[in-house]
């Protein structure tokens, strides 16, 4: 018979939950009032014909702690991920920062340099689930209502423009676009004097009217749409760094500056009308 080996066995956990504390049940969903019914230590576990965790026996921490080795939930059982980097050989870390459980080798934070501690999809102030339609009149007092909305999720995100126009005489007219913007996720770390490139793409879906132009920024200002003294574009081959209906790679005009411990600095993705997404950096020595 085949001996199973630990990269095996990795690939058999990695199915399981990694969660690094099981402490009681019920267990309450973090964000909300729900608990959990879970059931503790139901399972013996065996590694390569030893047994190594009982049914009924508890996980004791290198604190001294208590927690369970093994929780059974919906039908699936549930290990605890120092349990399982113990059995592997792997050292097991947490950065806190970037919410992230670390098995094995941690990521280089010795070199100076800017590090992704947080990303977020930001919508526009005009969204019009937010906001509403925004109302404006002409020097003809037609009233003129415009309506922006945002789709979508990750990297690719559906921004529409509408706008209808009501003359003060009765009569209207309508007018939309609809593009899809895409682009590559940031990097982790950026080092000073290195230039870091990322893929944008702007494509118009239906429509050709209303579209506002996709780019990507690394600024000290967080805010969608408002750059900064010493702000740093990124372009294409050309220079241009300013997308509409059209797909490329885009690079930072300059080098990457250095900080000091703890600035903090904005890598901006301007998706059209005010829609955006951040990464946020923080200068780490």
């Amino acid at each position: 018979m085949k001996k199973l080996t630990k990269n095996y066995y990795f690939g058999i956990f990695v199915g399981f939950f990694l969660a690094l504390t099981l402490v009681t049940a019920p267990i309450l969903a973090t964000g909300g009032a729900t608990s959990l019914q879970v059931v503790l230590n139901t399972v013996n576990i065996m590694l390569d014909g030893t047994v190594i965790g009982s049914e009924g026996s508890n996980y004791t921490l290198s604190n001294g702690s208590s927690v369970p080795l093994s929780i059974l939930y919906n039908g699936t059982t549930y290990l605890p991920v120092r349990k399982l980097s113990e059995l592997l050989g792997k050292d097991v870390n947490y950065i806190p920062e970037t919410k992230t459980v670390v098995l094995g080798e941690m990521p280089v934070a010795s070199v100076p340099g800017w590090y992704l501690i947080k990303e977020a999809y930001v919508p526009s102030e005009s969204d019009f689930n937010i906001a509403g339609a925004f109302i404006t009149y002409n020097t003809n007092n037609d009233k003129i209502s415009d309506t922006y909305e945002a789709s979508g999720s990750g990297h690719t995100y559906l921004i529409t423009h509408s706008r209808r126009i009501d003359s003060a005489s009765g009569t209207f007219v309508t007018y939309s676009g609809t593009a899809n913007v895409n682009f590559s996720a940031a990097p982790p770390v950026m080092l000073p004097d290195n230039k870091y490139s990322m893929t944008l793409s702007h494509s118009k879906v239906e429509g050709d009217w209303g579209f506002a132009q996709a780019n990507i920024s690394f600024s000290t200002i967080e805010r969608i749409g408002y750059g900064g003294f010493g702000d740093t574009a990124f372009v294409d081959a050309s220079g241009n760094g300013f997308y509409l209906d059209q797909s490329g790679t885009v690079t930072t005009s300059k080098d990457i500056t250095q900080g000091k411990e703890g600035d903090i600095k904005y890598l901006k993705v301007s998706l059209s009308n005010g829609y955006g997404y951040v990464y946020t950096y923080q200068w780490k020595n």
